[in-house]
């Protein structure tokens, strides 16, 4: 019935639930402060409301305490100031801890724009495609570079020209598709076909919250370093990298040994041209290197590695301190950190995580990571878990900033 009643402390209590919802996760100041708003509604209320009549103490409070002890309307006035006040400053802090912190607010007005690049064969794809599935399909549009290829595998251009040399992809078109999703238009993309080493024909790619873009040119245009929220080289050890790329195009992909090997020695000139100098452009660089020595002729015939060293080379960031904690608490891992360059190298020997543990450091480093991931997300563990870990960081701090 009390806060059915229309009178000023029956509207003030449907406010309690949103002020104890508010402070689960709010700091001591604004604990402090709805303590405040609390005693000053107390004091307003008792100073205000009709009271009741006490038969065994033969005690009346049917009037307000302002009309018993003859309270002025000045000082009534005053403390209905700093109620109001109070209460303006609580709602003006939820809105901005409920909605303007919220990073699906800030995804709203401009997608988050992620670009990853690195060498043929370093896992550019890979690690897109385990970014898609923890932020979630249905929020992320994705370009592959590979798609803006000029031409088809079995063309005689490619005897000319490798991959890696700008001349043989459509960068123009594919600088275009990504800056049209950064502006929430839908582009159409022809995809190709690794299996057919042939173009698809061209398909809708819609625009979203998300967009991710990955290939060997990712960071090679400024127009789209600009926009970029987060920037990424995949560096891997170079032995490693040989081994990966021979055991897929191989395996997976049907080449020969001979034409892979030939196509890497032939890449090596625009590798160190068009590819490593991209490394410049980053906000972290990713090497990773293999925990033994490979013999790049067991590539064609056994498992690829599972377990592997890590470094993180981080420009502008500010939260290693905490990472490398929780690391250390949550995962028991081993971690080593370097300056290199005035930057942070970050250095794991071991990369052995579950997943579980990968989920519990980041929901310990980003309290808020559900409005950012998916509903379901699927965690990954060991390597590119921990390269979750640095790239979520990494996009907090980024939307972070916009506020700025």
């Amino acid at each position: 019935f009390y806060i059915a009643n229309s009178c000023f402390g029956g509207l003030v209590l449907w406010v309690c639930p949103f002020l104890a919802i508010h402070q689960l996760s709010a700091e001591i100041r604004q604990k402090q402060l709805v303590l405040g708003f609390s005693m000053i509604f107390i004091l307003f209320h008792l100073i205000q409301s009709s009271g009741v009549y006490i038969p065994y103490f033969n005690l009346s409070y049917s009037e307000p305490l302002s009309q018993l002890y003859n309270i002025s309307q000045k000082d009534i006035s005053i403390i209905l100031t700093l109620l109001v006040a109070t209460g303006g400053i609580i709602c003006f802090r939820i809105a901005m801890n409920g909605v303007l912190s919220n990073d699906f607010f800030r995804l709203s007005r401009k997608p988050l724009f992620i670009g990853i690049s690195g060498d043929s064969g370093s896992g550019k794809d890979t690690l897109a495609q385990s970014l898609i599935e923890l932020l979630g399909r249905e929020s992320v549009a994705h370009i592959s570079g590979d798609d803006y290829h000029n031409w088809d595998r079995n063309r005689p251009m490619w005897q000319v020209l490798t991959h890696l040399n700008p001349e043989a992809n459509d960068l123009e078109k594919y600088k275009q598709d990504c800056l049209s999703l950064f502006s929430g238009r839908s582009v159409r993309s022809r995809h190709y076909d690794h299996n057919s080493g042939k173009m698809t024909k061209p398909i809708m790619v819609k625009h979203n919250d998300i967009v991710i873009t990955s290939g060997l040119h990712a960071l090679y245009s400024n127009s789209l370093l600009e926009k970029y929220d987060v920037k990424i080289f995949l560096d891997m050890d170079e032995d490693l990298r040989r081994y990966l790329k021979i055991n897929r195009d191989v395996l997976k992909r049907g080449h020969s040994l001979e034409k892979v090997m030939a196509s890497i020695n032939a890449r090596e000139n625009d590798r160190n041209k068009y590819i490593l100098p991209q490394k410049n452009n980053t906000d972290m660089v990713i090497k990773i290197l293999p925990s033994k020595p490979l013999d790049l002729s067991d590539a064609c015939s056994k498992e690829v590695p599972q377990n592997f060293k890590l470094e993180v080379v981080l420009n502008n960031f500010t939260s290693v301190d905490n990472i490398i904690k929780t690391l250390i608490s949550y995962a028991g891992l081993e971690v080593d950190v370097e300056e290199v360059g005035g930057k942070k190298k970050i250095i794991i020997n071991d990369t052995k995580i579950t997943s579980e543990d990968v989920a519990a450091c980041i929901k310990k480093l980003i309290p808020k990571i559900d409005d950012l991931i998916s509903v379901q997300p699927v965690w990954s563990s060991n390597a590119t878990g921990l390269i979750h870990i640095f790239i979520l960081n990494q996009i907090v701090n980024s939307l972070r900033k916009r506020l700025v």
